[in-house]
Parts: C-alpha cells; sequence; structure tokens
C-alpha cells in the first residue's frame, strides 16, 4: 500500500510523521499526535490504520511482523517492566520446536490478569540481567532463558530446561561461560550448577 501522507492535511502528516516512528500507538499517543478519535475512526475506515490490539493502532503499510506486534500489546498491557520470557523465548531462540500455546510473561509480583493468550510469570528477581530491548518490547537473552527454565523448572518443566541447555551449546548458540556469568550475576548459579554434569556429559557425547 502507498502511503498516503501527501494526500492529507498538513496537520494530519505532521502527526503521521510522528506516529510513524512508532511500531505501534495508543489512542493517547495519536491524541498527542494531533488525531482526534474521529479522524483515527475514518483512518480506521479507509485502511489506512489497523488496529492490532484494544486501543493499540499501526500503519497498515507498516514494515511489520505479527510476531513482534503480539509482544508489543503484551509489553502495553502488563507495563514497561515486562519482559517476554519462557517458552516463548525459549522457542523464539530455536531452543524448543512446539509453539507455545500462550504468550509467556515475566512480569512484577502485583501484575494479575484473566487473559488466556498469556502465560504470566511473576517474579521478584531482576528484570534487567540478560535483558535485550527491541522496538517496542523486551525479551529475556538466550542465556537467561536457559537459566529461567532451571528457576522455574515447575512450569517450564526441569528435563525440558536441561535439553535446551544441550541444545544451545551442541549448536554453539550460547557457551557455558557466558551462561554461568548470568547465572552468577543473578545470584541463581547454584540453579543450574545442581545438573551441570549431566548437560556436560550429553554435550560432549
Amino acid at each position: 500500500m502507498a502511503r498516503v501522507e501527501h494526500k492529507t492535511k498538513p496537520k494530519i502528516a505532521k502527526a503521521f510523521n510522528k506516529l510513524r516512528k512508532l511500531p505501534v500507538f495508543s489512542l493517547a499517543a495519536a491524541k498527542t499526535a494531533g488525531l482526534s478519535q474521529p479522524t483515527v475512526s475514518r483512518l480506521l475506515q479507509r485502511g489506512v490504520l489497523i488496529r492490532i490490539g484494544p486501543g493499540l493502532y499501526q500503519f497498515s503499510d507498516a514494515d511489520f511482523d505479527p510476531e513482534s506486534a503480539d509482544y508489543i500489546i503484551a509489553t502495553k498491557l502488563f507495563g514497561a517492566h515486562s519482559v517476554i520470557g519462557g517458552l516463548t523465548a525459549l522457542f523464539h531462540y530455536g531452543l524448543i520446536d512446539d509453539v507455545p500455546e500462550q504468550i509467556w510473561v515475566l512480569v512484577p509480583p502485583a501484575v494479575r490478569t484473566t487473559a488466556n493468550l498469556y502465560r504470566i510469570v511473576r517474579t521478584t528477581r531482576n528484570l534487567s540481567y540478560g535483558i535485550k530491548r527491541h522496538a517496542g518490547y523486551k525479551m529475556v537473552d538466550i542465556e537467561r532463558a536457559i537459566i529461567d527454565a532451571f528457576i522455574y523448572g515447575s512450569k517450564v518443566g526441569m528435563s525440558r530446561g536441561i535439553a535446551c541447555a544441550i541444545r544451545a551449546l551442541r549448536d554453539k548458540k550460547t557457551t557455558e561461560k557466558r551462561i554461568f556469568e548470568l547465572a552468577e550475576r543473578m545470584g541463581v548459579l547454584d540453579k543450574i550448577a545442581r545438573h551441570w554434569d549431566v548437560i556436560t556429559i550429553a554435550v560432549e557425547r
């Protein structure tokens, strides 16, 4: 779809320039940029904008993948401190083959949800270690995804965590040193050390 700024009034074109810098934007952001709610509704009807979630919009010609949109919506829903993790991250890094039925999100303890689309993992652990920032959302890096599989073994499955660690090391997606350094920073080295002999033996076979 061709861009439409040249057909719009200067005020709307100016708002478009601001909003195109955002991968996804809310109605409040649209209003701040200079678009009224009726204008947003008309742009939706004309197909210039699309609604990708409750109160969240995107330009229809935006070069943006649906997976990222799902993560951005989750971040909007659960707040700036939320981080995509768990099985979602393990799948993202190619450490499990089955697509998770829910989007796993690490959140502070006070966060609650009844939405079936999400599996929230409430945690008091530091959500700044082992985190990769993307446009509109954050995701744990591969080392933290592996470490969290052991921390939340009752949710992820301890055998799955061990299998993911073995796969990541065999495929050279990370190293033992990087995993241990992050685990030490997080104060959870004991969580993985007790399983590491099994992992090392499997990798060396």
